[in-house]
């Protein structure tokens, strides 16, 4: 093998096109001639290093095996590269030099013909800045990795605080349902004048405030220890398939009472042979208690609420909630998505909570493989859309 273009008849025209160093040594180690370069780097003259023996001039070649590399290209006619090694200390061409200039450089031995079956070589010398590369490289690697644990320890941290609070939360949600329980009872005998009149009018009056006020404090704790279960991961899942209509009609059926209370009308539309959805009944039935609820709650009074659902052609089954209320303002969405966000005021209309409600749909919509969607318009009203994909679905067999 040979460099093209370096056939010995014209290397002395040649070698000095090259941007690199390049020397032609016979068999026996000998200097036949290099270019400008070498000169240049090494500060001899060629005119001083011809039929010289290599070792001579560049005496650290002696103390590399070097020579073995040339001899091996020669013997078997293929290019020999030379990395980053001692071998490279012959050709840093001054004794002061660091180990930067030497690492610069790199080396090919070429094995050249010089005639009919007679063998040198070409050694062939780049400042390649191999070394500056490498040692970036390791920089970026030892950054990276660095503030890959950065990132890892306050993720880890995060997520123990996060876990922490969602235990103290379960905890305090669970002292507080116990009194409470005992106080909505009691209320509740009262109430109903289990064991007599109360006495004064205005007792029964306190009584019912009681009774409704421990009915919706527990409803917020009941929030709190949803969150907390499914953020420490605590809840149980047991899927089945479930048909849809009949699902939604409980929930609607569980929320009639509430819509009646304001007058808000409660439609459900399901086609025929629409899939049955594999997903944890509770958790189903709890995404689409919380979002019918919202839109009763939140609704204005003699407002509609129609819950439907579609099929798309890519096998997705989307079930809608839409109510005729106020509206949230496109500001205001990204905050009612969030934990304890609880819009603007209009939005509200005087109602109470934590603005627990969509981040417990959210959750349980990731648990169950299901895209959870909130649009609205100011005066126009809310619409919220669970989707589920294909392989969630159970398809009747003549469905198209």
């Amino acid at each position: 093998m040979s460099i093209p273009g370096l056939e010995t008849s014209c290397l002395v025209n040649v070698f000095d096109t090259f941007e690199s160093g390049l020397i032609l040594i016979d068999g026996d180690y000998r200097i036949l001639h290099w270019n400008s370069w070498v000169s240049k780097e090494s500060g001899v003259a060629l005119e001083d290093a011809k039929g010289a023996c290599f070792d001579d001039v560049f005496p650290n070649s002696a103390e590399s095996s070097l020579r073995q590399d040339i001899v091996h290209a020669i013997e078997s006619r293929e290019i020999i590269s030379i990395g980053i090694t001692t071998k490279l200390q012959c050709f840093s061409f001054d004794d002061q030099a660091d180990s930067s200039t030497i690492l610069n450089r790199s080396v090919k031995v070429h094995p050249h013909e010089l005639r009919e079956n007679v063998w040198g070589a070409v050694i062939q010398i780049t400042d390649n800045m191999e070394f500056d590369l490498l040692e970036a490289r390791a920089t970026l690697a030892a950054q990276f990795e660095e503030r890959t644990r950065e990132i890892s320890t306050a993720r880890e941290r995060a997520e123990r605080s996060d876990l922490a609070k969602s235990h103290v939360l379960a905890n305090l949600s669970h002292e507080f349902r116990t009194p409470l329980n005992a106080i909505i009872g009691f209320s509740d005998l009262m109430q109903t004048k289990a064991f007599g009149p109360l006495g004064h009018d205005f007792y029964s009056d306190y009584a019912e405030n009681i009774h409704a006020s421990s009915i919706h404090l527990l409803h917020l704790i009941e929030q709190v220890l949803d969150v907390s279960r499914i953020e420490s991961g605590a809840q149980s899942v047991e899927e089945i398939n479930i048909n849809v209509e009949q699902a939604l009609r409980n929930c609607g059926t569980m929320l009639a009472m509430q819509a009646d209370q304001t007058n808000v009308s409660m439609t459900i539309e399901i086609p025929e042979k629409i899939p049955m959805v594999i997903a944890d009944p509770t958790k189903f039935q709890q995404i689409f208690i919380n979002l019918i609820g919202n839109a009763i709650k939140y609704n204005k009074a003699d407002g509609d609420v129609r819950i439907y659902a579609k099929t798309t052609p890519e096998k997705e089954l989307i079930i809608y909630i839409e109510d005729t209320g106020d509206g949230i303002s496109e500001a205001d969405l990204p905050g009612i998505l969030q934990k304890f966000g609880r819009g603007s005021s209009s939005y509200l209309g005087g109602q109470e909570g934590l603005g627990l409600g969509l981040t417990i749909v959210q959750s349980l919509a990731e648990e169950s493989s299901a895209t959870f969607l909130l649009t609205s318009e100011i005066g126009v009203g809310t619409t919220a859309t669970v989707t589920f994909p294909d392989e969630k679905l159970i398809w009747p067999p003549d469905a198209t």
